[in-house]
């Protein structure tokens, strides 16, 4: 795949309107991945950096990033320019630092794109500041970054450039079993951690049953993608690392 026409789509995509949509909702899509298997570091092969898909088999993030590229394609944007315009850093496939490892700058790069909307800053007045530092301090689980000096030289730089930020979230402690009303279905959940280092630990789609807010996600204690079988409520209060949810949504 070229990349130079990748590089107008992105220079486009921010300047205008997202255009035509699929005729599926994103909660119909994320649905049709029920089932799918999870496996993490899907991502992760030998050699250079490259557009890898893989549908048959994803984690938390790739799950979310195909459903959203799928709902984002048109007749003239094909799937795959959609997806490398959301995993990569204005849509460059420039070595393994230019994909968009950190949620936070994952998320603002989909925002300033006009794919999502954060729906949290609008509803929720709790705020924190990003502290980043995880994949520079544990580069022994990136072969990439334990490898080559120069993506980890990049990945602190971006570590940097992220520190500091802030941002809205909500408490997990202030989600009622039944959710509210502004988190409607087919959201993206993000789940802010404690973690050391880290920004989000887990992502997700909001679906309603049985009048409880629970999350659609691919799961790795279910080992496939599943709608929870309990609220996102009581999800969250099992997990002693998770501080609370960030919500976006794809504007119509």
């Amino acid at each position: 795949m070229k990349i130079q026409p990748l590089i107008i789509a992105y220079i486009l995509f921010s300047f205008f309107p997202v255009a035509k949509k699929s005729c599926l909702s994103i909660l119909e899509i994320a649905e049709q991945y029920l089932n799918t298997p999870y496996v993490e570091k899907t991502l992760e092969q030998p050699g250079e950096e490259r557009l890898i898909i893989n549908k048959k088999a994803v984690d938390c993030t790739t799950f979310v990033e195909y459903v959203l590229a799928e709902y984002l394609t048109t007749d003239t944007i094909s799937f795959e320019e959609r997806l490398q315009v959301i995993r990569y850093r204005e849509g460059k496939i420039d070595g393994y630092a230019s994909r968009l490892h950190y949620f936070s700058e994952w998320v603002q790069q989909a925002i300033n794109n006009g794919f999502l909307i954060d729906i949290t800053e609008k509803h929720s007045s709790y705020k924190k500041l990003l502290t980043i530092y995880f994949m520079s301090s544990h580069a022994d689980l990136y072969p990439s970054l334990s490898k080559e000096k120069k993506e980890f030289d990049k990945i602190l730089q971006i570590e940097g450039d992220l520190s500091g930020r802030e941002f809205h979230y909500l408490p997990k402690e202030n989600i009622p079993v039944k959710g509210l009303e502004w988190i409607e279905e087919g959201d993206i959940i993000a789940l802010v951690t404690s973690i050391d280092g880290l920004d989000v630990s887990h992502l997700g789609f909001a679906v309603y049953v049985n009048n409880e807010l629970r999350l659609l996600h691919a799961s790795s204690k279910q080992k496939k993608v599943v709608v929870d079988h309990q609220s996102l409520k009581d999800y969250l209060m099992e997990k002693k690392s998770i501080l609370g949810i960030r919500v976006f949504r794809v504007p119509l």
